[in-house]
């Protein structure tokens, strides 16, 4: 039974080491955990079934000694039945051996039977569950781009998309603020029409032409026009500047007439109201007003953004959670620029969430803002019924589709520019693997564990009712009587009903047996 008790002794110290770790650091071992585990297991099984046969051996002796008025013979049979294997285990349950010798075939019998499950038991105790494991000291770098005469600034404003660098082809970020852009819309078409003033003729003349002036709420004036010559006007584009300082800066300040230290920059840049019609323009006869037409004004500001369960794969960049953080006004930093040698200017913006303020140079902010508000944004896209006058820039991708959509993704998009432009650091994240753990179900190893148990329990109750029960001459019961030979030398008294033996001890049974030669007759 020893041997039994060390078996499991190993298997938990193994399991208790390796739990939890990764399966290349916590096993160096040639032969895998679940190799070692079931030999283990085999190995304990075998010496727990040599005790609990032995015990079980012994107590059938003990069982018929003289404290009752007797049991049937039979009975001798089946303790050897249980000793063999599980079903002479089960018949002994089905006995009715219930006083207190019997209660102990009862736990032998009943171990044999456990031991059927012992196998399948250590099996299922080790899994190997592939975890994502996340590695600190990762760099992640979104790729910079400046703008430049090859990349013309209006791709890089709705086409533009950072591409991250990582050194691993899984990595994660916990969460970072990055200053960026954002654009709000709204429908002012009621308003603005409430504005509108038009002149000219209608009908159909050729020279007949009708021109519309309007305002919108945000004061930015829209102009179209509809004849059967020149055609109509499907979109106009207005902007309005909301701080001249980022423009003027932006324009060349000189060291000596810079910005102030200090002065206030409006996170607020540019609105833009977009006039866009779904088709030809339909005109009242009565009032010489056009109808049909829906007018959006979008406001563009700077921004901060939290990004949160960032995650790299690739060239998969993703954002789990994009949180938009409001702005107050921003700082002009001014400073000697012959001194410092810089180009440029920098715009603090503060924000609890980012110590010492978020920065972006002026240079880039001015340039965005006199961009937008210059064509090839601004003005209108006309048409002489047959086809489109595109003209140059980019507001096309505003004619006929979502106004809203269109400014969003474009603020999405100058965010990247200036996540990833010039003055941008690393982002500095944690490389995601895919590791193999080591883990231990411990309530599969109860059943094992406790038929080790509870088999050494039964040996202990062998040996105690070994040594304090006698014969009926008084003698003690030898340690152990469970062998065949002490049955060949034991014979049935029919007079009293006694299983007497020739011998007193194993030691005198095995020098008999030694001097003898037997043949089955």
């Amino acid at each position: 039974m020893t041997g039994a008790l060390l078996c499991e002794a190993a298997i938990v110290i193994i399991l208790a080491r390796t739990q939890d770790r990764p399966l290349d650091s916590a096993w160096r071992f040639y032969f895998s955990i679940n190799t070692v585990i079931s030999t283990l297991t085999a190995v304990g099984k075998s010496f727990m079934l040599f005790g609990v046969s032995s015990c079980l051996g012994q107590l059938k002796w003990v069982y018929f000694l003289p404290s009752r008025k007797g049991n049937p013979l039979s009975h001798f049979g089946y303790f050897d039945e249980a000793a063999k294997g599980p079903l002479g285990a089960l018949r002994i349950l089905l006995t009715g051996v219930t006083h207190l010798l019997g209660w102990g075939a009862y736990i032998g019998a009943f171990i044999v039977l456990l031991s059927l499950a012992i196998d399948p038991f250590a099996q299922q105790v080790v899994s190997f569950p592939v975890r994502e494991v996340i590695v600190p000291a990762t760099q992640l770098r979104l790729d910079a781009q400046q703008p430049n005469s090859s990349a013309p600034l209006d791709k890089q404003i709705l086409n533009r998309r950072s591409n991250p660098t990582a050194s691993s082809s899984s990595t994660a970020v916990a969460s970072y603020i990055s200053l960026g852009f954002d654009a709000t819309c709204q429908n002012v078409t009621i308003d603005t029409m409430r504005t509108e003033k038009c002149s000219g003729k209608t009908g159909l003349s050729m020279s007949n032409r009708l021109q519309c002036n309007m305002t919108t709420p945000g004061e930015i004036k829209l102009q179209t026009s509809v004849g059967i010559e020149t055609g109509y006007t499907p979109l106009v584009v207005g902007t309005k500047r909301l701080d001249y300082n980022v423009v003027r800066a932006y324009s060349g300040s000189s060291p000596g007439n810079g910005p102030k230290d200090g002065g206030p920059v409006s996170p607020r840049f540019l609105r833009v109201a977009v006039l866009s019609v779904a088709g030809p323009y339909l005109v009242q006869e009565d009032n010489g007003h056009l109808v049909g037409h829906a007018v959006t004004e979008c406001e563009l500001s700077l921004a901060a953004w939290k990004y949160s369960n960032i995650s790299a794969t690739g060239s998969d960049f993703t954002f789990g959670r994009m949180e938009r953080i409001p702005l107050q006004n921003g700082t002009y930093l001014a400073h000697d620029l012959i001194s410092t040698g810089k180009d440029y200017y920098e715009i603090r913006f503060d924000t609890e969430e980012v110590p010492g303020g978020l920065f972006i140079r002026d240079t880039d902010f001015g340039m965005l803002a006199d961009f937008l508000s210059r064509e090839p944004f601004t003005g209108s896209i006309g048409t002489s019924w047959s086809r489109y006058q595109w003209g140059p820039g980019i507001r096309s991708g505003l004619l006929g589709g979502n106004v809203p959509a269109v400014f969003e993704n474009m603020a999405r998009s100058m965010t990247d520019y200036i996540r990833s432009g010039p003055g941008s650091s690393l982002a500095y994240g944690s490389r995601v693997d895919s590791v193999v753990f080591v883990q231990v179900d411990w309530l599969w190893l109860i059943l094992p564990v406790v038929s080790v148990v509870a088999a050494t329990v039964l040996l202990g109750f062998t040996v105690l009712v070994s040594a304090i029960r006698r014969t009926e001459g008084g003698k003690k019961l030898s340690l152990w009587k469970d062998k065949t030979l002490p049955v060949l030398l034991t014979f049935y008294d029919e007079r009293d009903g006694g299983l007497r033996t020739l011998m007193d001890g194993p030691e005198e049974v095995g020098a008999y047996a030694a001097s003898v030669k037997a043949v089955l007759r």
